[in-house]
């Protein structure tokens, strides 16, 4: 029998393994706050001048991405959303406090873009009538 997208993420709401998934989203959250907070992080030439905002939006829709099918309701996507780019704002005013790194609105944006792109995907796998894959 096959499992949509959409019904992925209902089963792995309630499923047993849903703690497994939580404390791996954990430790990916945990990941962001320390490389958003180092004085030193790794640096990844992708050999573009917007790297660093790329990065930024990777890292934020994988978060929302990773967290999305734990809470198949929208609304609790909506407020997982706003928790994390309040999250990534947040961060950036502790990286202005910390005196080690800088405070940049572009990194807030593209934090905030990585997180709404995961969370309009994941409204749309839920809206569609997906194909089977599993």
């Amino acid at each position: 029998m096959g499992l949509s997208v959409s019904g992925l993420a209902v089963r792995l709401a309630e499923s047993p393994l849903r703690g497994w998934w939580q404390l791996f989203g954990g430790g990916w959250l945990t990941l962001v706050v320390y490389l958003s907070l180092t004085g030193s992080p790794p640096q990844v030439d992708l050999g573009i001048d917007a790297a660093d905002k790329l990065e930024h939006l990777a890292a934020y829709g994988w978060l929302m991405g990773w967290f999305a099918p734990l809470w198949p309701a929208w609304r609790h996507r909506l407020r997982l959303a706003a928790a994390l780019i309040a999250l990534g704002i947040t961060l950036e005013f502790l990286q202005q406090l910390g005196g080690v790194r800088h405070f940049e609105v572009a990194d807030m944006a593209a934090n905030a873009t990585g997180v709404l792109i995961a969370f309009g995907g994941w409204q749309w796998i839920g809206k569609r009538n997906t194909p089977q894959f599993l």
